[in-house]
């Protein structure tokens, strides 16, 4: 018996995404037009599988980053133009006892005392008027009301030459103050 029926390699991008198998029953006669009418078609498919697959990798990637911020023990800070904050991961969330879900998409001066918010909306305000990174001795109150010194170095997330945002990565140094 002879096998009726064609093979496409699905190709895009450069990428091999696999093969289209068109097969016919024995009855069904395949018609001289049936490759060039499945071409495009398997054209589609092949795109389709690349967006697809490339959206799984970018999530994937995405996923990972944002686990590695919130389960770093370095305290991470995200701002955005609007000065919203976007990251506030766990290490600043035990640190401070506030928990993330209230400060995030919150302003930045929410969440700190009058005198440490001049010091860290000037360093913030400094980078996102295009400074490279500024470096900054904040003290944060922490959930039972005491001092805490900090230090953050804030640096801009460029998009092409515009500042679009910015992180600051931050370290408890009360222990090395007090020796």
């Amino acid at each position: 018996n002879e096998v009726l029926g064609k093979n496409i390699v699905l190709g895009a991008g450069g990428d091999l995404c696999g093969v289209l198998d068109v097969g016919y029953s024995e009855d069904c006669e395949p018609c001289p037009d049936d490759e060039t009418l499945m071409v495009p078609i398997a054209n589609h498919v092949a795109v389709a599988l690349r967006g697809v697959r490339l959206d799984a990798e970018a999530a994937l990637a995405r996923d990972y980053l944002e686990r590695l911020i919130e389960h770093t023990d370095a305290l991470v800070l995200g701002v955005d133009q609007s000065w919203r904050v976007t990251v506030f991961n766990q290490a600043v969330a035990r640190l401070t006892g506030i928990a993330h879900n209230k400060i995030v998409g919150s302003h930045v001066r929410d969440w700190l005392s009058p005198v440490e918010r001049s010091r860290l909306i000037t360093a913030i305000a400094t980078v996102l008027a295009g400074t490279p990174s500024a470096t900054v001795d904040v003290e944060l109150a922490t959930g039972g009301g005491e001092g805490v010194h900090t230090v953050w170095k804030v640096a801009g997330v460029k998009a092409g030459t515009k500042t679009e945002a910015v992180i600051a990565i931050g370290q408890d140094v009360s222990r090395i103050r007090s020796l």
